[in-house]
């Protein structure tokens, strides 16, 4: 079995809440007639009773349904959730009876939303590991899977279900280890000797990247060359943000920030 890797559900996290997903913690228990809304087999959850009425939830859009049933949300309430999934019915190369999950939902829409939003949300937070050639969305009958073409895998399914007077929007952010499997079988060690994603110049999340590449590295040359890319990464983050003249004043008061730094004070 594959390790879930923690870090990719972090970053998907925070790339999701710049998205407008608010982060909410749910229960990894449902009522058993919760659980059947979206199971696929009638008793597929029968292995993971946790009493005579609750079960282990299959997904968190299951968690994410009881709430709304019982008026926790309202109308175009963007969340996600990481939680646990236990599926005893999947067990081969690439499904596994338990795994992590960020789950993405929307109670009754949004304006200008569409069934495509979350699945196009999802594709664009893949790309920062795996190239675009090797994605491909498939549309079935009731949703839209987002595949990784070299092993024919579904990273993810999106689309909107209702029960009662309720409906919602509903798709993957990110399955681990899933995910991993895709990450690892496309990347090619070479410079890193581990995946590192991809991200736009003059964003935050470049001098992120950049950090992660300086860590990744073991060479002091090759360290030194990273260093040089985390400063030229906050550079034009501050200078797009900022303009030359705020950058300037960022340096200058760099220059205090060292004495508070040689004093121990932060």
């Amino acid at each position: 079995m594959f390790t879930i890797n923690y870090r990719y559900l972090t970053e998907a996290q925070e790339y999701y809440k710049q998205k407008g997903y608010r982060v909410v913690d749910l229960k990894w228990v449902v009522p058993r007639h919760i659980g059947s809304v979206t199971s696929p087999e009638p008793n597929s959850q029968a292995s993971y009773n946790c009493s005579d009425t609750l079960v282990l939830v299959g997904s968190a859009e299951q968690t994410f349904i009881h709430n709304a049933i019982n008026g926790h949300y309202q109308a175009g309430d963007a969340l996600q959730a990481i939680t646990p999934c236990f599926r005893p019915l999947d067990n081969d190369d690439y499904s596994y009876p338990y795994f992590m999950k960020l789950e993405l939902f929307v109670y009754k829409g949004m304006p200008g939303m569409t069934e495509d939003t979350i699945c196009t949300d999802a594709y664009q937070w893949m790309l920062h590991y795996i190239n675009p050639h090797n994605l491909k969305f498939v549309h079935c009958a009731d949703e839209t899977d987002i595949v990784y073409t070299p092993l024919n895998l579904e990273l993810g399914s999106y689309g909107k279900r209702s029960y009662e007077d309720h409906w919602w929007y509903y798709g993957t952010g990110i399955a681990e280890p899933r995910f991993s499997v895709a990450v690892n079988d496309s990347f090619r060690p070479g410079y890193h000797s581990s995946p590192i994603p991809k991200y736009f110049p003059n964003t935050l999340d470049k001098i992120y990247e950049e950090l992660l590449e300086c860590r990744d590295v073991t060479n002091s040359l090759l360290r030194q060359c990273e260093l040089a890319d985390i400063l030229l990464a906050v550079e034009q983050y501050a200078v797009s943000q900022y303009g030359e003249a705020g950058w300037d004043a960022i340096r200058d008061m760099a220059k205090l920030t060292q004495r508070a730094f040689a004093a121990d004070k932060r």
